[in-house]
């Protein structure tokens, strides 16, 4: 899955506003096998190229699943000749045809199952025009957006590298030494941070459940957060830096939510490989803007942060840092996720990685009720019939005996009346020979 991160930064200039584009790319389609893979690469490829058109950003960040290591077949780990081949392809849109657009690169899951560490892939992607990614032995790194007058940092990207099934402690220290060292701004605070993790925190999760979110939960393993154990999320509260989290790794969920003040944001899939092939496939937009009195007008889309004066007023005028998302789809609709808050899920997500039952249609479940009635009222029936059978039966065999035992005697009784007319017969026929 591809993370993309667009930013137009030219702080000084206040009539062009900053913005990202992030986009969930699905890049497995990248490695399928040679007959099918030709066609699903120029197909997504040529979504990345529309959704750059779309919005021409500044800045890209692919977030992860660049390659697939499962796709195509032995062998396995696929060799790093592979690697590298579809690595380029997934990076070309970047700067081909004139193009050069500024990116970075975050790992996902099945970058991992390839020959060559985490720092062999970074360092490869690093040498392509325009790539601002750093080899970071296999933890994070952090890029800052700077102010062109005061060359402050308006805003820094965390990039984490979450691994095969997700973060550990390691990166937690990583970011708590690395905030800690960083420059804070002139009224000594540090500069408000997105982060960017392949695979979602578990807080993603708690987010839906508690319904504090706007778009959609669709995926077919619910939210598939990370199980290893760690306190990311508790530093950034902590730390109050980092502002908005951004991942990717479940297709089939776009939402942006926020649990402890911090937002969560989904990015879109884009490209039709890997599975949930339905969803709707597109980018996520974050803009970054930094007008004097407020947001200009024609900002649309999901507030998720404001700021006044983030690094002062220098002049004497006022400048207000915020941070808008929206969803950007391939056929160039936008989704502005500005909707009211949804109501809770009737089903609550138990866990990573596992889906609430999905809803079912109310006419269906009349149409379910009334069929569940008729079959019990049919059973009813059978039983009041099977009852009344047995019963009948029982009665015949009770009055068998009675019926035998007549018979009996009366096949008696007229045996017994034969025998005496006999009797009578033969006392005639001696009296008859007397006389």
């Amino acid at each position: 899955m591809l993370f993309w991160i667009c930013w137009s930064c030219s702080l000084a200039n206040e009539a062009r506003h900053p913005f990202f584009l992030v986009s969930s790319l699905s890049a497995r389609s990248l490695s399928l096998s040679p007959s099918l893979s030709i066609s699903l690469c120029v197909a997504n490829l040529e979504q990345m190229r529309r959704l750059l058109a779309y919005e021409e950003p500044d800045f890209v960040v692919f977030g992860g699943d660049q390659i697939s290591d499962y796709w195509g077949g032995a062998p396995y780990p696929k060799p790093l000749s592979w690697v590298t081949q579809k690595w380029s392809l997934a990076l070309s849109p970047m700067f081909e045809n004139g193009r050069r657009t500024p990116f970075a690169t975050i790992m996902g899951n099945h970058d991992y199952g390839v020959e060559g560490t985490a720092d062999t892939l970074l360092t490869f992607d690093a040498g392509h025009p325009g790539s601002l990614t750093r080899p970071s032995n296999d933890t994070s790194y952090v890029l800052e957006l700077v102010d062109s007058v005061s060359s402050e940092a308006v805003m820094r990207f965390y990039m984490f590298n979450s691994g095969p099934v997700g973060m550990y402690q390691r990166h937690v220290d990583w970011y708590r030494s690395t905030s800690a060292g960083l420059k804070g701004n002139q009224k000594g605070k540090p500069a408000p941070a997105l982060a960017f993790i392949h695979i979602p925190l578990v807080e993603f999760m708690y987010a839906y459940n508690a319904g504090t979110y706007r778009g959609h939960m669709g995926d077919r393993d619910g939210v598939c957060c990370q199980k290893t154990d760690h306190s990311l999320f508790q530093s950034f509260v902590e730390f109050d830096e980092v502002k908005v989290v951004s991942s990717g790794h479940d297709h089939g969920n776009n939402f942006v939510g926020q649990w402890q003040g911090i937002q969560l944001a989904y990015g879109l899939k884009t490209g039709d490989g890997g599975y949930d092939i339905e969803s709707k496939r597109g980018a996520r937009v974050f803009l970054i803007s930094t007008g004097t009195n407020g947001s200009p007008r024609d900002v649309k889309g999901s507030l998720l942060y404001s700021q006044s004066n983030p690094i002062g007023n220098p002049g004497g005028r006022n400048k207000t840092l915020t941070v808008h998302s929206w969803l950007r789809f391939e056929n160039g609709d936008i989704d502005f996720q500005d909707n009211p808050l949804l109501e809770p899920p009737r089903y609550q997500l138990e866990g990573c990685c596992i889906a609430p039952p999905k809803e079912i249609p109310w006419p269906l479940i009349i149409m379910t009720t009334i069929t569940s009635l008729l079959v019990v009222a049919a059973l009813a029936l059978l039983v009041r019939a099977y009852v009344s059978y047995r019963r009948t039966i029982s009665s015949a065999r009770s009055a068998s005996p009675r019926s035998i035992a007549s018979s009996q005697e009366l096949s008696i009784n007229t045996t017994e009346m034969q025998e005496l007319i006999s009797t009578r017969e033969a006392d005639a026929e001696n009296l008859h020979h007397e006389d």
